[in-house]
């Protein structure tokens, strides 16, 4: 699995490439530090276009299963607590 920022808005100065791989890898280990920051894990901010979701699971052999319209997919089937502007 890779992982990428991509930005809701462009800000001029700031670099958003990251190795995907390696934060991909090191979820789970953002996730246990995120736990004892008390901040939101990294992948609560994860979502993808529902057109992209079906076409992976189409591509990994699922073809029966289609994510609903407009919905935002989460490893797990689980939809992401949207962060408020101070989060």
């Amino acid at each position: 699995m890779a992982l990428y920022i991509v930005l809701e808005n462009n800000n001029p100065g700031f670099d958003p490439f990251v190795n995907g791989k390696v934060l991909g890898q090191s979820e789970k280990q953002f996730a246990e530090v995120a736990g004892r920051l008390g901040v939101r894990p990294l992948m609560e901010f994860f979502s993808i276009n529902p057109q992209e979701a079906a076409e992976f699971l189409e591509s990994e052999g699922v073809s029966d299963v289609a994510p609903p319209r407009g919905a935002v997919v989460l490893p797990g089937g689980r939809a992401p607590d949207r962060p408020g502007p101070s989060a």
